[in-house]
């Protein structure tokens, strides 16, 4: 039987992961609703700790923000194991493109980690980083061997047009929900050599709309 003494470390252990727990629970809801440049204060406030708790678990900003890349690491290996399973190019393209947006409609704050996820000193980090981009590589060159996409289109041409729909789509989901996928289907077809014949089963954006989006986009309206 375990001795008093014992019991205290496996208490205090136990109170410290599930500290970890509710800390990464709440930035993640912090950081959706409102970027991840959010207060600070505002996690620990929620999580009903000290501010002491929160810099011993992650002594910065970006620990927080890592440990959060790492507690969704399986969600986003499932997404590119589904990716890899697609033969079609074309296909896995376009699948490319609906996870990132959906995921980021889903989860803001996911979105933006994984859409400013560098390489940086990590080498574990990097590890993810080059896996994402050697799917993306691996995509575009099979698209290209179908001729299913324009000649010129580079596997960078690809993160850029997903990087700017995923950097609009908070601010879109706040005053026309789905409407990414009208601008969604715009993007897919000019990848395409000759374009789509489909038009987007979706609303255009009225100038209200618009106005009201890029007034979220900037922050100039909570």
């Amino acid at each position: 039987m375990a001795s008093d003494a014992s019991r205290p470390p496996v208490a205090l252990r136990q109170d410290a992961q599930r500290n970890r727990r509710r800390i990464l629970d709440v930035a993640r809801e912090v950081f959706t609703e409102q970027g991840l440049d959010a207060p600070l204060v505002e996690i620990t406030r929620r999580a009903g700790i000290g501010d002491g708790t929160l810099y011993r678990r992650f002594p910065t900003r970006a620990d927080l923000h890592d440990a959060l890349r790492e507690d969704s690491r399986e969600s986003l290996e499932r997404i590119h194991q589904e990716i890899e399973s697609i033969e079609d190019g074309w296909t896995a393209l376009v699948t490319t493109f609906e996870r990132a947006c959906e995921l980021t409609v889903a989860d803001r704050a996911l979105g933006e980690l994984f859409a400013i996820e560098n390489a940086g000193d990590d080498c574990a980090e990097r590890r993810r980083h080059d896996r994402s981009h050697r799917l993306i590589d691996d995509v575009v060159a099979r698209a290209h061997r179908q001729g299913a996409v324009h000649p010129d289109l580079t596997s960078g041409d690809v993160h850029i047009a997903i990087t700017a729909l995923t950097v609009l789509i908070p601010a879109m989901e706040a005053v026309t929900p789905g409407a990414w996928r009208r601008q969604l289907t715009f993007v897919l077809n000019g990848l395409r050599p000759t374009g789509a014949p489909a038009p987007p089963d979706v609303p255009a954006i009225t100038a209200a709309q618009h106005g009201e989006i890029v007034e979220r986009l900037f922050h100039r309206r909570r």
